[in-house]
């Protein structure tokens, strides 16, 4: 029905308003991808979820440091899909990027691999370290009632800065122990 009267409001095109026309040619232009959402129902006709997850890049880009640097980009967007993916997987983004800093500083600055790689994968992390960077931990607040060690790690305030062996500034994290 919605067909058949599209087709009919076309084949009078001198009688509408150039604007009612551009929408007609627009809408049949796009109407096999318009009628495709009756198999797929589940699928949103709007792609505004995706457009308001990458506004915070897009708007932000113009006023990070180094924007015009491919390298700089290619950081943020690996930055950002780590951070949308925790986000994503209900943990708290800070958190859960701690949680994996300290375990590359307790392993001297090496990154962990295979199954200790595996425990920071949002899709596999085990119901203990869910509750630790759960995102209702809200690392600027108070300890909750029932926090245990490692979440008070990882909620505390980082102390200050130290360098590393090639002399670059890095953010050490609390481990409960001074770092020497």
């Amino acid at each position: 029905m919605i067909d058949r009267e599209r087709h009919a409001q076309a084949a009078n095109a001198n009688l509408m308003h150039p604007a009612a026309v551009k929408v007609l040619a627009t809408l049949d232009r796009e109407w096999e991808g318009l009628a495709r959402h009756r198999e797929f129902p589940e699928l949103p006709l709007d792609n505004n979820t995706a457009e308001r997850a990458l506004r915070g890049p897009v708007v932000g880009r113009k006023n990070f440091y180094g924007s015009g640097s491919k390298a700089s980009a290619e950081l943020a967007a690996r930055v950002w899909t780590i951070t949308a993916t925790a986000e994503r997987a209900g943990l708290n983004p800070l958190a859960y990027l701690g949680a994996y800093l300290h375990a590359c500083a307790e392993a001297g600055g090496t990154p962990p691999t295979g199954p200790a790689l595996d425990r920071y994968l949002p899709w596999a992390v085990n119901p203990e370290d869910r509750a630790a960077w759960a995102s209702h931990n809200d690392p600027t607040s108070a300890d909750p009632p029932n926090a245990d060690e490692s979440t008070r790690r990882l909620t505390a305030a980082p102390p200050p800065p130290s360098t590393c062996a090639g002399g670059h500034r890095v953010a050490r994290l609390p481990t409960g122990t001074p770092n020497t």
